[in-house]
């Protein structure tokens, strides 16, 4: 039987109506939240911490998203080892309590030392009292700091460790109530991973279904052996490899991406932050090529929720995706790309969208199959019918 926490995670909440990737990114929330600051990854004078700020994004009551908040918010008060906030709260009153050490609300068994916390906000606009210094102020909380000073009512407060993650939840038009402009433009929505529903779940009332406490414990043991961590994150030359090349062609194309968000400039630390966490949960803190792979795959794909947002791309024609996809193929040992690959080399030319729905065409005209890649991912085939339509054309 696997320890794997999201594993074991999603297997506990299969049968809820929300949708897979809304559990998939609270556990990851989870997971960043009870790593604290106990693990980081150095480069050279910085250390990135894998803390995050998710918010699960569906216009439609259907997609139950809320649903998650209740799992995650008695997990992280069992593991009782990070501040959580949640309800409703004035800025200025979640940094004193994170100035404070005090224990878990509904638990307070023991008294939880500096500034590591997850505000947990079921409803993005209800939970902060609307205040202007808001926005800036929690842009600045998303990075690490070993002493965080602000001063509160003539005040000066002093945060150690500061280290925050945010798990949320709206609809399009409260977000943008909330992350407005200033948001978008100041920092605070690259920082953000937008999380919006992958698929449409089976209806289930629930009325017969009762819930599984011997799997529920599992699920709580794999996650205080995750809080057990504690060390500097390594990354294997493999992994490195597959990064560093793919961040330094990113990096070139900065110069021509028209991007006032952020969100191309700084999505290597999402990749980073997300590779962390998928390591962490297999219990090591070596970065595999696994991991790597993985999180920019996830990372990447999120790409078509901020352009919904802000970015005003426009669609890319289905030919031109085609053809993309089919010539990757044509260009690659044994005719075969994983997944990961598309997104890691195309993340700026489609979205993860259009590229399902070009692969769909695709598959149905028997150019291309799906198979298992490495490490157990999707990849993609092309088939006979392709190669010598290929040739025929070429």
């Amino acid at each position: 039987m696997t320890n794997n926490f999201v594993k074991l995670f999603l297997e506990y909440t299969k049968e809820y109506e929300s949708p897979e990737n809304f559990w998939r990114w609270s556990a990851y929330a989870t997971v960043a939240a009870v790593l604290r600051t106990n693990a980081y990854f150095a480069q050279g004078m910085i250390k990135t911490f894998p803390n995050m700020y998710v918010v699960i994004l569906a216009d439609s009551a259907e997609y139950r998203k809320s649903a998650p908040f209740k799992l995650v918010t008695k997990l992280l008060a069992e593991v009782d080892n990070t501040k959580i906030i949640s309800g409703h709260a004035s800025i200025q009153g979640i940094l004193d309590v994170l100035s404070q050490d005090t224990g878990l609300r509904g638990k307070g068994t023991r008294p939880v030392k500096g500034g590591s916390s997850i505000l947990i906000a079921r409803e993005l606009a209800s939970f902060f009292v609307e205040d202007p210094k808001l926005l800036p102020l929690l842009t600045d909380m998303y990075d690490y700091d070993p002493n965080f000073q602000y001063v509160l009512k003539g005040n000066l407060v002093e945060i150690k460790e500061l280290c925050v993650n945010f798990l949320a939840a709206s609809n399009t038009e409260l977000f943008t109530g909330v992350y407005d402009t200033k948001a978008t433009y100041g920092g605070l929505l690259r920082r953000t991973f937008i999380i919006c529903p992958n698929e449409r779940r089976k209806a289930n009332s629930l009325v017969n279904y009762e819930d599984n406490i011997a799997e529920y414990n599992k699920v709580l043991h794999a996650l205080k052996e995750v809080a057990a961590l504690s060390g500097k994150f390594t990354m294997t030359p493999e992994a490195f490899k597959i990064y560093d090349a793919w961040y330094k062609k990113t990096y070139v194309s900065y110069a021509k991406a028209a991007d006032r968000t952020g969100f191309i400039q700084s999505i290597h630390i999402s990749i980073l932050k997300v590779a962390m966490v998928l390591a962490a949960t297999d219990l090591t803190l070596k970065i595999e090529e696994k991991h790597i792979t993985q999180a920019m795959s996830e990372t990447l794909s999120l790409r078509e929720n901020y352009t919904k947002l802000v970015m005003k791309a426009g669609k890319t024609e289905p030919a031109r995706i085609g053809g993309i996809i089919v010539e990757e193929l044509m260009s690659a040992k044994n005719n075969v790309v994983e997944q990961w690959e598309f997104h890691a080399r195309h993340w700026q030319d489609f979205s993860a969208l259009e590229f399902d729905n070009t692969l769909i065409t695709l598959v149905r005209a028997g150019f291309i199959i799906t198979i298992q890649g490495k490490n157990g991912q999707p990849a993609y085939k092309a088939t006979q019918k392709c190669i010598d339509t290929w040739n025929l054309n070429n």
